[in-house]
């Protein structure tokens, strides 16, 4: 059973992480000036054009959080440039499970 929830931790603990983070965005952090201003270019950009024409921009984030099959973790590693933190990786995340595990 203790490894049967280690493995669904290490599954589960990353993906509600990142719907976290992809939720709730930076919590009143704020990114350095020049990331501030090419988030808000490429938000203008996905708005306008939503990858529909020419690949141009991306789909708005809840449109691709409703229709793609990609993880939560995949998603918010893909848009890091919106934080300011660094999401951990898969690695990262296994280790800080392994101690609280390890108790």
């Amino acid at each position: 059973l203790h490894q049967s929830l280690q493995s669904y931790s290490n599954k589960q603990v990353p993906q509600g992480l990142a719907l976290y983070d992809l939720s709730f965005g930076n919590d009143g952090k704020i990114l350095p000036i020049f990331r501030n201003i090419k988030a808000m270019l490429s938000n203008v950009i996905d708005t306008i054009f939503g990858g529909r024409w020419f690949g141009i921009g991306k789909k708005p984030l809840q449109t691709l959080l409703a229709s793609s099959l990609d993880s939560f973790t995949y998603i918010r590693r893909d848009r890091q440039n919106y934080f300011v933190d660094e999401f951990p990786s898969d690695e990262e995340f296994v280790k800080q499970l392994e101690s609280v595990y390890d108790v």
